[in-house]
């Protein structure tokens, strides 16, 4: 979230509005997500038009494995809660 809104701020919005803007489209994710019996992948391929903003970013985030980076996180959280919880 930190990262998305130094995003919007290096794009010259500010403070408040890059906040406001992230929370936005997460509220709206969470949003669709939630009322729709769909999955998560067929939500976001009816949210992505072909040459939209969506395509663009997710095409980044796909280039420079961001699912792979998220999967790090992850498990690293996960494994310290495991010696956390057996320590």
């Amino acid at each position: 979230v930190e990262a998305f809104v130094e995003s919007a701020r290096r794009l010259g919005l500010n403070n408040e509005m890059s906040k406001l803007l992230v929370m936005q489209t997460i509220k709206g994710s969470l949003i669709t997500l939630t009322r729709s019996a769909k999955s998560v992948e067929e939500s976001r391929k009816q949210v992505t038009s072909k040459g939209g903003t969506t395509e663009a970013a997710l095409k980044i985030l796909t280039d420079d494995k961001f699912k792979e980076v998220f999967y790090k996180a992850t498990h690293a959280a996960y494994n310290r809660s495991l010696e956390l919880n057996f320590s």
